[in-house]
């Protein structure tokens, strides 16, 4: 429970930005595009905003712990906040956040989902779509009066408007595509879909996380627009196991709409970043302690994460090509190591430290022993320090 934290360093340090609040369980986060204004589901404490980037913040008479939360990306000043894991009807806020109303006849679903049931997919941000379990409602006024879409699937989990006409869609029977005019069931995917998610760079690609939020979930990824998805082994299948004793949150994946467009994948054993299309993954939990990775948003250049345990931290100006690399030290008790001339405070010999990407000398010296080394740190590698072989 050790609260909201910044990073002005990509993640190699952190600051408290906590300000007024004192619960550190999130669930669940939703931002503005200018990232300065944030609402943010919490463990037993319920629904919090800040106006200010998380410098501070205030309670809302939203719903209860563990809601799902969404701010309108086309006007900030429509809200919306709904159950998680049991039917109730969704509540609407028209001024921000400081008040909301509860809209009749449009219920959240009774079973856990992703975080993604809310879509926009107007400029201006008065067309609302809402996955339920009875369908898809639409909203042509931001959500004061809503309306089912004849035809479309229910038990709906996750969602994601793509485009004009382009509806990517996860329920608890695999994924529907609506493509303008009719609904497709896709193939080579069944069973409840955790998280769906759409290559910023290329809509015909679609990451998909399916299985149980009380098990293992696994990556799917479909090439050709969501027609057919294809499973993905991955060196982190092990983590996509729900390892909580609180509120199960599944395994979700994440596109973000930067540089690369690289796939985050938030599990109950960190966060992980792939380049390739989930084939390979690095752990970019760092100095994250907490474990459980409930939500991300990356708005205005800078990453959000919503943790189970260290409340909502951020990465400013987040790029892969600027994460840092992991330094292991692991040398005989007594020995010292120095990185660029400052020596590092180790334990028993022992240490984990991360470095921004750059050149950097090393010098292992103790007991008569010396040697010199210089390491090239790439973004998310991992370099070693020991007496008998080389740092690499």
């Amino acid at each position: 429970d050790q609260g909201m934290f910044e990073s002005n360093n990509k993640g190699i340090s952190w600051y408290s930005i906590n300000g007024n609040i004192t619960d550190e369980l999130s669930d669940a986060v939703s931002l503005s595009p200018n990232g300065s204004m944030v609402i943010l589901s919490m463990q037993d404490l319920g629904t919090y905003m800040s106006y200010d980037g998380g410098g501070s913040w205030f309670p809302v008479s939203a719903g209860p712990e563990n809601s799902l939360v969404y701010i309108n990306p086309g006007n900030s000043s429509w809200v919306y906040d709904m159950d998680r894991g049991y039917a109730s009807p969704i509540r609407v806020s028209d001024d921000g956040g400081l008040s909301f109303t509860q809209v009749s006849g449009v219920y959240s679903p009774s079973y856990i989902t992703g975080n993604e049931l809310f879509a926009v997919n107007s400029s201006s941000g008065n067309s609302v779509l809402l996955g339920t379990a009875a369908g898809i409602y639409h909203s042509d006024n931001y959500g004061i009066n809503w309306s089912l879409v004849a035809g479309s699937p229910p038990d709906v989990t996750a969602m994601q408007y793509v485009s004009q006409g382009l509806l990517v869609v996860g329920t608890q029977s695999g994924v529907y595509v609506f493509n303008g005019s009719t609904w497709l069931h896709s193939e080579g995917i069944t069973g409840t879909v955790l998280s769906i998610s759409v290559d910023p760079g290329n809509e015909s690609v679609i990451a998909a996380s399916v299985g149980n939020p009380f098990g293992r979930a696994n990556l799917y990824m479909s090439y050709n627009g969501g027609r057919s998805f294809d499973e993905v082994n991955t060196s982190i299948d092990g983590l996509f196991v729900y390892h909580s004793m609180y509120f199960p949150i599944p395994a979700q994946f994440f596109f973000l709409n930067t540089t690369g467009y690289p796939l985050v994948a938030t599990t109950n054993y960190g966060i992980y970043l792939s380049t390739n299309l989930g084939k390979t993954w690095h752990d970019i939990s760092y100095n994250l302690h907490s474990g459980q990775v409930d939500d991300l948003e990356l708005a205005n250049g800078n990453l959000y994460i919503a943790t189970y345990g260290e409340g909502l931290q951020e990465i400013k100006d987040f790029s892969v090509n600027s994460l840092p690399g992991t330094f292991v030290v692991d040398v005989p008790a007594g020995m010292n190591v120095y990185v660029n001339g400052n020596l590092l405070t180790l334990s028993d010999g022992h240490g984990v430290f991360y470095l921004k990407p750059g050149n950097y000398s090393v010098n292992i010296q103790g007991d008569g022993y010396s040697k010199d080394e210089t390491i090239n740190v790439q973004p998310m590698g991992v370099y070693y320090a020991n007496v008998t072989a080389q740092v690499d």
